[in-house]
This record gives C-alpha cells, structure tokens and sequence, in this order.
C-alpha cells in the first residue's frame, strides 16, 4: 500500500506504483520536510492554527504565551501539523484564559519543553538550570493535587503565598486554569 510518506518515484522503479499516473502528479514536485525537522516555522504556524481554531470554537483567545511556544517548538511532532492542530483545540478547550499557558498541554509536549528548557539552562547557567527543575516540581506537584495549592503548597513544604509566588515567578498556572 502507498502512503503519503513514500518516495513516489522509488515506488515507479520497484513497480509499485503506476508510472503515469507519478509523470501526471509529478509537473512540479515539491519536497515539504516534516514539521520536526523545521521547528523554526512552529511559532508561526501555532498562532495560525490557534486563531483559526479559535474562530471555529467561538472563543476569543489573544495567543500563546511564550513557555507555550518553547514547549511546542521542542517537541517532535511525529503526527505532523495534525497532530499540532489537535494539541491546539484541545488547549482552547481545557483552557480559560485568553493567553494559553503551558498547563493544558500534553505530558509529553510539556516534558519536551522542560528538557529543552535544561538543555539550553546549561548553556545560560546555573539559574536557568534551577527554574527549569522547580518549574517541573511545582507543575507535577500541582497536576497531582489538581491544582490545589493549599495541598501542594504541603507538599512542597512551602507556604501558599510562597507557592503562588514561586508560580508567578516561573509563569506557572494551575492546571486546568489559564493566566
């Protein structure tokens, strides 16, 4: 069976494909690589995606925060710009906030960000490296307690206006919550 994927004109010469039929296709043959191998065009294409999702869903939306588009721009992608507009709708579901945060990503998409987040924090120093690791404590920690500070706050051993601030600090929401 052919797939999108396949090199068509392979295809012709192990006969697996019709010859006329690729000469008929094949007037202008464009290579379009896949969107894990051109992250840079990501940023772009997200806020795209999100207006135009926004627009279908009737709901107002300014855009993505920053953290957001790190985290899409480092994740592979192996559903392509299908999988990209999936993980967008389901953002503005989950969210309720006119800039969507990282908090109603996907665990994967997210850990992408965070370990991209590392590897650059080591290049930026120390510092960078730290607000990475306690951003990921403090976004799982909450994600286990659904977002209940007081009981995250426990946790953590930390007060919850020292939570609160720590979030602010890292640009973290509640899961489920935007902003």
């Amino acid at each position: 069976m052919i797939t999108p994927s396949r090199d068509l004109e392979a295809e012709v010469k192990a006969g697996r494909f019709r010859g006329d039929l690729y000469y008929r296709l094949a007037t202008v043959p464009l290579r379009l690589p896949p969107l894990r191998e051109r992250s840079q065009d990501i940023p772009a294409l997200a806020e795209a995606v999100l207006a135009k999702a926004a627009a279908a869903l009737g709901r107002p939306v300014e855009g993505l925060a920053r953290a957001t588009l790190d985290c899409l721009a480092a994740y592979p992608w192996l559903g392509n710009v299908r999988e990209l507009q999936n993980e967008l709708q389901r953002m503005l579901v989950l969210s309720d906030g006119p800039i969507l945060t990282p908090d109603p990503l996907a665990p994967q998409i997210r850990q992408a960000g965070i370990a991209a987040a590392l590897a650059e924090g080591a290049a930026t120093g120390l510092r960078g490296r730290v607000d990475a690791l306690e951003g990921q404590l403090l976004a799982e920690t909450l994600a286990r307690h659904d977002g209940n500070i007081s009981r995250a706050a426990r946790e953590l051993g930390l007060s919850r206006l020292g939570l609160r601030d720590k979030m602010q600090r890292l640009g973290l929401a509640r899961p489920g919550k935007a902003g």
